[in-house]
Protein backbone atom coordinates (compact mmCIF):
# COMPACT_ATOMS: atom_id res chain seq x y z
CA UNK A 1 0.00 0.00 0.00
CA UNK A 2 1.34 3.42 -0.96
CA UNK A 3 2.18 5.74 1.97
CA UNK A 4 0.07 8.82 2.55
CA UNK A 5 1.40 12.37 2.22
CA UNK A 6 1.44 15.17 4.80
CA UNK A 7 -1.75 17.18 5.15
CA UNK A 8 -1.61 20.96 4.63
CA UNK A 9 -4.16 23.39 6.09
CA UNK A 10 -4.69 27.12 5.61
CA UNK A 11 -6.95 28.51 8.34
CA UNK A 12 -8.90 31.78 8.24
CA UNK A 13 -10.75 32.74 11.42
CA UNK A 14 -12.33 35.81 13.02
CA UNK A 15 -14.07 36.12 16.37
CA UNK A 16 -15.79 38.51 18.74
CA UNK A 17 -16.66 38.65 22.46
CA UNK A 18 -19.27 40.85 24.12
CA UNK A 19 -20.54 41.46 27.65
CA UNK A 20 -24.28 42.16 28.15
CA UNK A 21 -26.73 42.73 31.01
CA UNK A 22 -24.24 44.60 33.18
CA UNK A 23 -21.63 41.91 32.74
CA UNK A 24 -23.83 38.97 33.77
CA UNK A 25 -23.87 37.58 30.21
CA UNK A 26 -20.88 36.84 28.02
CA UNK A 27 -21.34 36.06 24.33
CA UNK A 28 -18.56 34.91 22.05
CA UNK A 29 -18.51 33.75 18.48
CA UNK A 30 -16.11 32.90 15.70
CA UNK A 31 -16.41 32.24 11.98
CA UNK A 32 -13.82 30.12 10.21
CA UNK A 33 -12.80 28.74 6.85
CA UNK A 34 -10.36 25.81 6.51
CA UNK A 35 -8.69 25.11 3.17
CA UNK A 36 -7.11 21.63 3.02
CA UNK A 37 -4.65 20.18 0.54
CA UNK A 38 -3.83 16.47 0.62
CA UNK A 39 -6.52 15.98 3.27
CA UNK A 40 -6.06 12.70 5.12
CA UNK A 41 -9.11 10.43 5.34
CA UNK A 42 -10.12 6.78 5.41
CA UNK A 43 -10.83 5.48 1.88
CA UNK A 44 -10.73 2.11 0.11
CA UNK A 45 -7.58 1.04 -1.71
CA UNK A 46 -6.40 -2.18 -3.38
CA UNK A 47 -3.76 -4.75 -2.57
CA UNK A 48 -3.87 -6.98 -5.59
CA UNK A 49 -7.52 -8.02 -5.89
CA UNK A 50 -8.26 -7.23 -2.24
CA UNK A 51 -9.96 -3.96 -1.27
CA UNK A 52 -8.92 -2.56 2.13
CA UNK A 53 -9.74 0.60 4.01
CA UNK A 54 -6.70 2.75 4.80
CA UNK A 55 -5.60 6.30 5.46
CA UNK A 56 -5.23 8.09 2.12
CA UNK A 57 -5.01 11.61 0.72
CA UNK A 58 -7.80 13.59 -0.91
CA UNK A 59 -6.35 16.40 -3.01
CA UNK A 60 -8.69 19.17 -1.82
CA UNK A 61 -11.24 19.73 0.95
CA UNK A 62 -12.76 22.76 2.63
CA UNK A 63 -14.76 23.52 5.77
CA UNK A 64 -16.53 26.64 6.95
CA UNK A 65 -18.71 27.29 9.96
CA UNK A 66 -19.58 29.14 13.14
CA UNK A 67 -18.83 28.53 16.82
CA UNK A 68 -21.09 30.37 19.28
CA UNK A 69 -20.84 30.42 23.07
CA UNK A 70 -22.96 31.81 25.89
CA UNK A 71 -22.31 32.18 29.61
CA UNK A 72 -25.10 33.73 31.69
CA UNK A 73 -25.32 34.31 35.44
CA UNK A 74 -28.98 35.39 35.85
CA UNK A 75 -29.10 35.08 39.66
CA UNK A 76 -26.90 34.32 42.64
CA UNK A 77 -25.69 30.74 42.40
CA UNK A 78 -27.36 30.08 39.03
CA UNK A 79 -25.32 29.72 35.85
CA UNK A 80 -26.11 28.74 32.29
CA UNK A 81 -23.49 27.82 29.72
CA UNK A 82 -24.18 26.82 26.13
CA UNK A 83 -22.26 26.27 22.92
CA UNK A 84 -23.44 25.84 19.34
CA UNK A 85 -21.36 24.69 16.39
CA UNK A 86 -22.49 24.93 12.74
CA UNK A 87 -20.37 23.27 10.08
CA UNK A 88 -20.33 22.73 6.32
CA UNK A 89 -17.67 20.44 4.87
CA UNK A 90 -16.93 19.41 1.28
CA UNK A 91 -14.43 16.92 -0.09
CA UNK A 92 -12.93 17.16 -3.57
CA UNK A 93 -13.04 14.20 -5.93
CA UNK A 94 -10.83 11.21 -5.15
CA UNK A 95 -10.12 7.69 -6.44
CA UNK A 96 -11.07 4.56 -4.51
CA UNK A 97 -11.12 0.83 -5.14
CA UNK A 98 -13.84 -1.79 -4.66
CA UNK A 99 -13.41 -4.50 -7.27
CA UNK A 100 -12.34 -1.89 -9.85
CA UNK A 101 -10.80 1.56 -9.64
CA UNK A 102 -13.48 4.27 -9.39
CA UNK A 103 -13.63 8.02 -8.82
CA UNK A 104 -15.86 9.61 -6.20
CA UNK A 105 -17.18 12.99 -7.46
CA UNK A 106 -16.59 16.09 -5.38
CA UNK A 107 -19.20 17.01 -2.79
CA UNK A 108 -19.05 14.36 -0.07
CA UNK A 109 -18.90 15.42 3.58
CA UNK A 110 -15.80 15.04 5.71
CA UNK A 111 -15.71 12.12 8.15
CA UNK A 112 -16.73 12.92 11.74
CA UNK A 113 -18.08 16.34 10.72
CA UNK A 114 -21.73 16.79 11.82
CA UNK A 115 -23.54 19.85 10.48
CA UNK A 116 -24.55 20.90 14.01
CA UNK A 117 -23.40 20.30 17.58
CA UNK A 118 -24.70 21.73 20.84
CA UNK A 119 -23.81 21.56 24.52
CA UNK A 120 -25.53 23.16 27.47
CA UNK A 121 -25.06 23.14 31.24
CA UNK A 122 -27.41 24.46 33.91
CA UNK A 123 -25.95 24.68 37.44
CA UNK A 124 -27.31 25.96 40.73
CA UNK A 125 -25.25 26.38 43.91
CA UNK A 126 -26.58 27.38 47.34
CA UNK A 127 -25.42 27.40 50.95
CA UNK A 128 -27.17 24.54 52.75
CA UNK A 129 -26.02 25.09 56.31
CA UNK A 130 -23.02 26.49 58.10
CA UNK A 131 -19.86 25.67 56.19
CA UNK A 132 -21.44 23.59 53.40
CA UNK A 133 -22.52 24.38 49.85
CA UNK A 134 -24.73 22.17 47.68
CA UNK A 135 -24.90 22.14 43.90
CA UNK A 136 -27.17 20.60 41.27
CA UNK A 137 -26.03 20.37 37.65
CA UNK A 138 -27.77 19.20 34.48
CA UNK A 139 -26.04 19.00 31.10
CA UNK A 140 -26.98 17.95 27.59
CA UNK A 141 -24.91 17.27 24.47
CA UNK A 142 -26.25 17.07 20.90
CA UNK A 143 -24.39 15.77 17.88
CA UNK A 144 -25.82 15.80 14.37
CA UNK A 145 -25.69 12.86 12.00
CA UNK A 146 -22.33 12.23 10.34
CA UNK A 147 -20.26 9.73 8.40
CA UNK A 148 -17.15 7.85 9.55
CA UNK A 149 -15.33 7.68 6.20
CA UNK A 150 -14.92 9.71 3.04
CA UNK A 151 -17.23 7.68 0.75
CA UNK A 152 -20.21 8.63 2.99
CA UNK A 153 -21.45 5.04 3.07
CA UNK A 154 -24.87 5.00 4.83
CA UNK A 155 -24.12 1.98 7.06
CA UNK A 156 -20.84 3.63 8.16
CA UNK A 157 -22.59 6.59 9.73
CA UNK A 158 -24.22 7.73 12.97
CA UNK A 159 -27.66 9.32 13.38
CA UNK A 160 -28.13 12.51 15.37
CA UNK A 161 -28.14 11.98 19.13
CA UNK A 162 -28.73 13.62 22.51
CA UNK A 163 -27.01 12.56 25.74
CA UNK A 164 -27.93 14.03 29.15
CA UNK A 165 -25.88 13.97 32.35
CA UNK A 166 -26.55 15.07 35.92
CA UNK A 167 -24.62 15.75 39.11
CA UNK A 168 -25.48 16.60 42.74
CA UNK A 169 -22.64 17.59 45.05
CA UNK A 170 -21.86 18.65 48.59
CA UNK A 171 -18.82 20.86 49.08
CA UNK A 172 -17.67 21.88 52.58
CA UNK A 173 -16.16 25.36 52.68
CA UNK A 174 -12.47 25.52 53.63
CA UNK A 175 -12.16 21.73 53.53
CA UNK A 176 -10.10 19.48 51.27
CA UNK A 177 -12.88 17.12 50.18
CA UNK A 178 -16.20 17.09 48.35
CA UNK A 179 -18.89 14.48 47.76
CA UNK A 180 -20.87 14.02 44.54
CA UNK A 181 -23.48 11.70 43.07
CA UNK A 182 -23.42 11.66 39.26
CA UNK A 183 -25.19 9.99 36.37
CA UNK A 184 -24.01 9.82 32.75
CA UNK A 185 -26.36 9.17 29.82
CA UNK A 186 -29.31 9.27 32.22
CA UNK A 187 -31.90 8.28 29.58
CA UNK A 188 -29.72 5.38 28.35
CA UNK A 189 -29.60 6.58 24.75
CA UNK A 190 -27.60 4.44 22.32
CA UNK A 191 -25.77 5.64 19.20
CA UNK A 192 -22.80 4.60 17.09
CA UNK A 193 -19.46 6.24 17.89
CA UNK A 194 -17.35 4.30 15.35
CA UNK A 195 -18.00 2.03 12.37
CA UNK A 196 -15.49 0.22 10.17
CA UNK A 197 -15.77 -1.91 7.03
CA UNK A 198 -12.59 -3.91 6.42
CA UNK A 199 -13.30 -4.18 2.70
CA UNK A 200 -13.79 -6.85 0.07
CA UNK A 201 -13.48 -9.80 -0.18
CA UNK A 202 -13.02 -10.03 3.60
CA UNK A 203 -16.50 -8.70 4.22
CA UNK A 204 -15.86 -8.00 7.91
CA UNK A 205 -16.40 -4.91 9.99
CA UNK A 206 -17.61 -3.67 13.33
CA UNK A 207 -19.51 -0.92 15.13
CA UNK A 208 -18.78 0.63 18.50
CA UNK A 209 -21.47 2.26 20.63
CA UNK A 210 -21.48 4.90 23.33
CA UNK A 211 -21.41 3.94 27.00
CA UNK A 212 -24.79 2.99 28.54
CA UNK A 213 -26.28 4.74 31.57
CA UNK A 214 -23.71 4.84 34.36
CA UNK A 215 -23.91 6.37 37.82
CA UNK A 216 -21.80 6.53 40.93
CA UNK A 217 -20.70 8.28 44.07
CA UNK A 218 -17.38 10.14 44.10
CA UNK A 219 -15.37 11.49 47.01
CA UNK A 220 -12.56 13.82 46.04
CA UNK A 221 -9.80 14.71 48.46
CA UNK A 222 -7.09 17.29 47.78
CA UNK A 223 -3.71 16.55 49.29
CA UNK A 224 -1.40 19.43 50.14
Amino acid sequence: MAPYKPEHLTDYEAGVKSELLNGSMLLDGSAFYYDYHDYQAQTFTSVGTVSLIKLSNIQTADVYGLDLGLTWLPADGLSLRAGLGLLHSRLGSFPYFTTVLLTQPAGNKMPDAPDATFNGTLRYEHALFSGYTGAVQFAGVYEGSHFFEALNTPYLSAPSSWVFNGRVSLDPVDKDWDLAFWIQNMFNEQHTVQAVDDGMPIGAGYRMFNAPRTFGLTIDYKFD
